[in-house]
């Protein structure tokens, strides 16, 4: 084979190793694009906060992430994207778990199973709507109780009872705008 010959040779190999090489590559752009849809669309998600209801953690306009996947299920004082009867989503906290007596007092100040809870960052005043639950009010079981932190103006549990799980759409992980979110805690 003379020096020509295995140029063309060695050409020709290179273009088979490159056609290769392209078709790997946009096979792993699929599987990203693929993981990166599932991650974005089925594990996340991602709305934008509407009304003032959970001032001073959320304001209106901060984009909020959310786990849709909740292995450990949620707990007190996580802030969690809640689907109403109406079909709109809402953000809030949750203040009672399955079988907890839960009270709120005219001002927002709440109790849970005898005990006066503790909150921070809540604005508490007299709600803009009146209860339509009875107290003491026990969470039936599968269901949770939630209220906003900006108890005047918040539409809760006061007024629409406790939701059940299915109602719950995810856990917020993270919010952007005008604070940082704090993950732990689920404050600014």
């Amino acid at each position: 084979m003379n020096g020509g010959e295995q140029y063309s040779l060695d050409m020709a190999l290179l273009k088979i190793r490159e056609e290769k090489r392209k078709r790997k590559m946009r096979s792993e752009r699929a599987v990203i694009l693929f993981v990166v849809w599932l991650l974005v669309f089925r594990v996340c998600g991602i709305m934008r906060v509407d009304g003032n209801s959970m001032r001073p953690a959320c304001h209106p306009g901060d984009i909020v992430f959310f786990l849709r996947i909740l292995p450990d299920g949620v707990g007190y004082g996580d802030a969690v994207i809640l689907k109403d009867a109406s079909g709109e989503y809402l953000i809030k906290r949750i203040a009672g778990l399955p079988g907890d007596v839960m009270e709120v007092d005219r001002e927002g100040h709440l109790t849970r199973n005898g005990a006066e809870v503790q909150e921070t960052d809540v604005i508490y005043g007299l709600s803009e709507t009146g209860d339509s639950v009875e107290y003491p009010y026990t969470v039936p079981e599968g269901s949770y109780f939630f209220l906003g932190d900006n108890r005047p103006v918040s539409l809760d549990s006061r007024m629409l009872g406790a939701a059940g799980r299915e109602e719950i759409k995810g856990k917020v992980i993270w919010a952007a705008g005008a604070g940082r979110w704090n993950k732990k805690t689920g404050k600014r």
